[in-house]
């Protein structure tokens, strides 16, 4: 296959379909899961002749996953350009209000859904040279954010495992990064029932086309992590210069002021 291919997961609506959408106007061809088969349809029909597959699968499914990248190396003679692990759920409000189900699962798409989908793509990246991993992590992984307290534990576990696995596939010529970005106007949080105090007070000001130029950009970048405006940027690099101030600017940035309930 001479076209690059790229697979998403998550592909179906907002920072997936973006970046879909982004990559297929560059000509590599388009693969990835979504677990709505209505969306994928429509995504079909966008895309058009650069469709490799769109499949309805759950990335937490080591069957479904399996059975996932044995399709994809069957059509792609065993090779895989980029990996972006972008699936992810939230949920916000203080932590002692969110049900124990819903923290669960959390975790286990942001997270445990995120390396399944690695372990299964990993034979066809280890057999494409100089193959990528793009995991999209978050803000909240810089440091702990309230209301969002499970979600970012899922996004600093994120962190973690692209920077192990980072240093891990060096050996193999596989580059793995992340992408952090502040709140993007998605329907992760554009249709959530309850909206964390922080996202009213910090705004939402990244497009899901932002955060899929971003991707773009990191494939032919070798770094990291990739975190997205200025703003955040400066709050990391003065957060690293002075460790002391990042917990009293993250609660006045983010936490609702004499709030009991």
């Amino acid at each position: 296959m001479a076209d690059k291919n790229i697979f998403i997961t998550g592909i179906g609506k907002g920072i997936g379909k973006a970046t879909a959408l982004l990559f297929a106007k560059k000509g590599w061809t388009i693969s990835g899961v979504d677990i709505d088969e209505s969306l994928l349809a429509k995504l079909r029909e966008e895309i058009g002749e650069k469709t490799l597959f769109l499949q309805k699968a759950d990335v937490c499914s080591e069957v479904e996953m399996k059975a996932v990248f044995e399709n994809l190396a069957s059509q792609t003679k065993n090779r895989l350009n980029v990996l972006v692990n972008n699936a992810g759920i939230l949920r916000m409000g203080f932590f002692e209000n969110i049900p124990l189900t819903e923290q669960k699962k959390m975790i286990e798409i942001n997270f445990w859904g995120l390396i399944n989908t690695t372990y299964w793509a990993l034979p066809l990246l280890k057999n494409t040279p100089q193959s990528q991993i793009i995991n999209l992590s978050s803000a909240s992984a810089i440091y702990g954010v309230p209301e969002f307290c499970v979600y970012a534990a899922t996004k600093h576990a994120v962190r973690g495992f692209t920077e192990g696995l980072e240093i891990e596939l060096s050996r193999l010529g596989i580059g793995v990064s992340d992408i952090m970005p502040p709140f993007v106007n998605t329907d992760m949080l554009g249709k959530a029932t309850y909206k964390a105090w922080a996202v009213g007070q910090m705004g939402i000001h990244v497009q899901p086309e932002d955060v899929a130029e971003k991707i773009w950009k990191a494939v032919h970048q070798h770094k990291t992590h990739h975190i997205l405006t200025a703003k955040l940027k400066l709050l990391n690099f003065l957060g690293n210069l002075f460790p002391f101030i990042r917990k009293p600017l993250m609660k006045k940035l983010t936490m609702p002021q004499n709030s009991k309930t």
